[in-house]
């Protein structure tokens, strides 16, 4: 696992390129602002990444800023929305391990070709 200190280095490589129109960065700052790594813990500024990689057709995008918009709403409604995340969670889970596995590729500096993403669908 990295620091906080390579997290926010990352972070600075990371939003430099957002800036010049790199969805994965896009994405990546959506990630860092959702979890607090080498920045402060921000939703509003994690879904405003996010939505900009969602706008750049980023695969993962609109999964985490819907994820981050129910979290958010569990949190101002003391939890209410949680129990539709709990069961979504087994649905989800392939694409989660799969999200999770891209991300530490990209963490570690590889070059992750995200356009070919497994899609998910209720049985």
């Amino acid at each position: 696992m990295l620091t906080q200190r390579e997290y926010k280095e990352l972070y600075l490589l990371h939003y430099q390129k957002a800036n010049l129109g790199s969805v994965e960065s896009q994405f990546k700052l959506g990630e860092y602002y959702e979890q607090g790594r080498g920045v402060v813990k921000d939703y509003h500024l994690a879904a405003f990444w996010y939505q900009k990689a969602v706008d750049g057709r980023h695969p993962l995008a609109s999964l985490n800023l819907s994820w981050l918009r129910l979290k958010q709403t569990s949190d101002e409604q003391n939890g209410v929305p949680m129990g539709l995340l709990n069961r979504c969670l087994p649905d989800c889970w392939k694409l989660e391990q799969a999200h999770s596995r891209l991300a530490l590729l990209s963490d570690g500096g590889a070059d992750v070709n995200t356009s070919n993403v497994l899609s998910v669908t209720k049985r």
